[in-house]
C-alpha cells in the first residue's frame, strides 16, 4: 500500500474541505442530515493513512539516531565517547532537523485529522441543535 503525505497545499485544502464539510445551515440542512457516517469513515481512513506515515517518520528517526550515534563513537574524527556528546552532535545534523521538522508536521496533520473526527462525531448533536434552533426561531416549539 503506498502512503501519501500531503503536501502543504493539499493540507490547506483539506482544511478548507473540512470546515465546509461540517458547516451547517438552513441551505444545507437537509444534506447534512446524512452526511456525517460518510464523513467519518473517509476521514478515519484518511487518520489512518496519516498515522501510519506519522509512525513511519518516527522509525526513521530511530534508525537514523542509531546509525549516527555509531557514526560518532567509532568513525568520527574525534569519537565522541559520552552519550550527550553524541546527542547534541545526532541533535545539531541537518539530516536530523529535517526528520524532527518532518515528524512535527505530520504530527500535526494528524492531530488535526483526529480532532476533525471528533467534531464529525458530534456532527450530529450540532445538526439536531441547528434543527431545534430553527423550530425556536419560527415558532415551533415541541
Amino acid at each position: 500500500m503506498s502512503e501519501h503525505r500531503l503536501t502543504d497545499e493539499e493540507f490547506k485544502n483539506l482544511l478548507k474541505k473540512f470546515h465546509r464539510d461540517v458547516d451547517i445551515n438552513v441551505d444545507n440542512l437537509e444534506q447534512k442530515i446524512l452526511e456525517p457516517p460518510k464523513l467519518y469513515v473517509k476521514y478515519r481512513k484518511l487518520y489512518f493513512d496519516q498515522r501510519r506515515i506519522l509512525v513511519n517518520i518516527d522509525n526513521d528517526i530511530k534508525k537514523a539516531k542509531k546509525k549516527a550515534d555509531h557514526y560518532y563513537m567509532f568513525d568520527y574524527d574525534y569519537k565522541l565517547s559520552t552519550k550527550g556528546d553524541r546527542e547534541v552532535q545526532i541533535d545539531g545534523d541537518d539530516k536530523m532537523i529535517e526528520l524532527f521538522t518532518e515528524y512535527e508536521r505530520q504530527k500535526d496533520i494528524v492531530e488535526f485529522i483526529k480532532g476533525a473526527l471528533k467534531e464529525i462525531s458530534d456532527l450530529g448533536y450540532k445538526i439536531h441543535a441547528y434543527i431545534d434552533y430553527m423550530k425556536l426561531k419560527n415558532g415551533v416549539i415541541n
